[in-house]
């Protein structure tokens, strides 16, 4: 999604700033390679932490539901 997107280049612009404030070369090889391998690590981190909160969700509304009929059961 866009929204992850944004959230993938705004973590990576933060690690690049890192980068270049201890002192490596904005230009070097090295670098470049760095950034891309960030992009892939962290379009992965924030596509599992997705899934993961949808998966969450999910068993929370069951939870919810489960307690609910636990708590009716018990009023009667």
């Amino acid at each position: 999604s866009s929204n992850n997107m944004d959230q993938v280049v705004s973590y990576v612009n933060n690690k690049m700033s890192e980068a270049i404030n201890s002192g490596m070369d904005i230009n070097s090889q090295q670098l470049k390679i760095a950034v891309f391998t960030c992009l892939e690590i962290a379009g992965e981190l924030f596509k599992y932490k997705d899934l993961n909160i949808k998966e969450l969700s999910e068993i929370e509304k069951k939870s919810q539901l489960m307690i609910k009929q636990i708590d009716e059961h018990i009023k009667k």
